[in-house]
């Protein structure tokens, strides 16, 4: 309803406002912020909100202008006779810029994270997979739709120059990393859940948990899913401290890694080296081991 409107404003007149109204904001007239959960990588839905908050503060704007005008202003509006261009110009640029500006800015899909409802993965087709390509598991990997990128839209992306997008960003680190250790040469090689679980697995690498869920599930017969199989013994917490410790000490020595630097180098430097050689490891993951070593470290340890 329109505010301070007269009751004696006929039904049609008000339906007319809003149709101006809809007709002035275009698609950010209905835009509605979607219910975006949480997935795999990064996630923020307040993109959306502030979003949505930008969208009825213009419409408020809007909505207020067309409530000053007259009944007989609004059947102008509507009809744009020519004898009255001024009031149709008027109406016309009236916030045309903040507008235009404003549908310029709508989110793309993934802006607050891959979890959303449109986009959400058909994880029990896919769980069924004998074998997968790169694209697709990467994809099913942050809980995506393989054909929601194509192979060849998220290949221009990782070439283009410039600050990508938090969520593209984290894709193609995942593809990246999937592609070194399955696919190194470029051969399109096909990527089976037997080999690709222990691997995910060891590496910690960050897959969607419905996704490796239903993949075990479907896989009875297989190494990873064989219940009767015992399960293999943990290493003890001892031999993790002491292949830590020379870990660390490694980097110390070899790299110049210097523990009490929060943004040292060293953690991407090792982690690049590995996926260099086939072998897979996240930047996190260096840096905890590199921790627990340091963890140990005798007070007065630097030389100087």
């Amino acid at each position: 309803m329109w505010g301070n409107m007269d009751n004696s404003v006929s039904i049609e007149l008000e339906i007319a406002r809003q149709k101006l109204l809809k007709n002035k904001l275009g698609e950010l007239f209905a835009w509605q912020a979607p219910a975006v959960v949480k997935s795999v990588g990064p996630f923020d839905p307040a993109v959306f909100e502030k979003f949505k908050q930008d969208c009825r503060a213009i419409e408020d704007v809007c909505r207020a202008q067309l409530s000053e005008l007259t009944d007989s202003e609004i059947e102008i509006l509507l009809t744009r006779k020519a004898s009255e261009e001024l009031i149709c110009r008027e109406w016309g640029n009236f916030q045309e810029t903040p507008i235009y500006h404003l549908q310029r800015r709508i989110p793309i899909w993934y802006a607050g994270g891959f979890g959303h409802p449109d986009h959400v993965a058909d994880f029990v087709y896919w769980a069924k997979m004998p074998r997968f390509s790169v694209h697709e598991i990467s994809c099913l990997s942050v809980g995506i739709e393989p054909d929601t990128f194509t192979k060849q839209k998220l290949d221009d992306y990782s070439r283009m120059s410039g600050s990508r997008s938090a969520p593209i960003a984290f894709l193609l680190r995942q593809i990246d990393l999937i592609r070194r250790r399955f696919d190194p040469y470029f051969s399109d090689a096909a990527i089976e859940p037997d080999d690709f679980l222990p691997w995910a697995d060891r590496v910690e690498l960050e897959v969607h948990p419905e996704f490796t869920r239903l993949l075990r599930q479907y896989l009875p017969q297989s190494g990873v899913a064989n219940t009767s199989t015992p399960p293999k013994s943990e290493p003890h917490k001892r031999e993790i401290d002491m292949i830590a410790q020379l870990f660390t000490a490694l980097a110390i020595d070899q790299l110049g890694y210097v523990p009490t630097h929060p943004r040292s180098p060293i953690p991407k430097e090792i982690a690049d080296m590995a996926a260099k050689l086939g072998l897979a490891g996240t930047d996190d993951s260096v840096r905890k081991y590199l921790r627990i070593g340091a963890s140990f470290l005798p007070e007065g340890w630097q030389k100087d």
